[in-house]
């Protein structure tokens, strides 16, 4: 039994799995489940008798770890073991909070989504409302010319100043 065959076979669901749109408080979150890597075999006239995936599940808002990880073990079913070797889950939606309406008006901030873990995340988890903001591009994020612009960078250094010069 060849493990890549088995594992390719395994893995059929998995990347047919179309990205999930949710939207909360009037914006939409895209779900995606991606294999980001593959790896197994020791020669090229070996048989391999086992293979790893790895796979990024970003889930969205609207589904907890547990419901997370229900979702992979129902796609993989019996093709393999699923070993759950880190969870980042999502931050609370709070786009509607007193601190967030002042924020977004104290740079007329365009209010959008989040396609990634940030550690809005770990306030969640503390219990901190927080929201996400800076000058970055996220077209450039985690990129080998990850990039701002300084018309961005000084635009959220003067929204920052007018959002903590009003009266809390």
């Amino acid at each position: 039994e060849n493990a890549i065959t088995r594992a390719v076979e395994g893995l059929a669901d998995v990347v047919r799995v179309a990205p999930r749109a949710v939207e909360i408080e009037g914006l939409t979150f895209t779900e995606v489940l991606s294999v980001t890597r593959i790896e197994g075999g020791i020669a090229d006239n070996v048989i391999p008798d086992r293979v790893h995936c790895r796979l990024n599940f970003r889930f969205a808002p609207d589904r907890d770890t547990d419901g997370a990880v229900r979702r992979l073990k129902d796609l993989i079913g019996d093709a393999g073991d699923l070993e759950v070797t880190s969870v980042s889950p999502s931050g609370r939606v709070t786009t509607r909070t007193p601190l967030a309406e002042r924020l977004r008006a104290a740079g007329d901030l365009e209010v959008a989504p989040k396609q990634a873990w940030t550690p809005v995340a770990q306030f969640t988890q503390e219990g901190i409302d927080a929201v996400n903001l800076g000058p970055g591009a996220t077209a450039y994020a985690h990129t080998r010319d990850e990039r701002i612009s300084i018309d961005e960078l000084a635009r959220t250094y003067r929204t920052l100043q007018r959002f903590l010069r009003e009266d809390a």
